[in-house]
């Protein structure tokens, strides 16, 4: 991740006082887990970055197009991703004990909110991207994308009720023994 650094020093000795950044993370691709998300371009974001007293607070938002492959039927569609920014910077020597290793502001008056900003995709990035709700997937058997209609092959575990495996496992051979008496 290519650092994001942002001179503080021009608010740091007036609590309340704002700088507003807005600008493109060029990332090319994100990669949460197993998914890729390839971007279209930089993703655009708008940050505000304040002098709260205690530290310096970063908020605002971040937005990417990007390209991503259904997890179900392994196609490739166009999808968003919107993320909050948050992060929260002390000066050096001001981290409280027994708290996270805070982010500092560094010695020569900078802040790097890239981690922030990774962090705001990452969070709203789905965990299986998904094309359309309704997606049917592939047909374990063949291969065939059922969406487009069903496949020409036999799959037993396609045309199984889907307890079926429990009478196997039940050695239970009379589809009608579970009605009451």
């Amino acid at each position: 991740m290519v650092p994001v650094l942002i001179d503080v020093r021009s608010i740091s000795e007036e609590v309340g006082a704002m700088i507003d950044i807005a600008d493109g993370l060029d990332l090319g691709e994100l990669r949460v887990g197993d998914e890729v998300f390839v971007l279209h371009e930089p993703a655009p974001y708008s940050v505000t970055i304040t002098n709260a007293g205690g530290g310096i607070v970063a908020h605002g938002h971040i937005h990417a197009d990007v390209t991503a492959t259904c997890s179900r039927c392994l196609c490739e569609f166009d999808d968003a991703i919107d993320g909050e920014v948050v992060g929260f910077y002390v000066r050096p020597g001001d981290e409280r004990d027994g708290e996270e290793e805070p982010e500092t502001v560094d010695t020569d008056g900078c802040i790097d909110i890239g981690p922030a900003l990774l962090a705001a995709l990452v969070i709203e990035a789905p965990f299986a991207p998904l094309h359309d709700e309704e997606c049917r997937g592939l047909c374990p058997t063949c291969g065939a994308d059922l969406n487009e209609g069903a496949c020409e092959c036999h799959n037993p575990v396609a045309d199984a009720h889907p307890l079926a495996g429990l009478k196997v496992l039940l050695g239970d051979s009379d589809p009608k023994s579970d009605e009451d008496p």
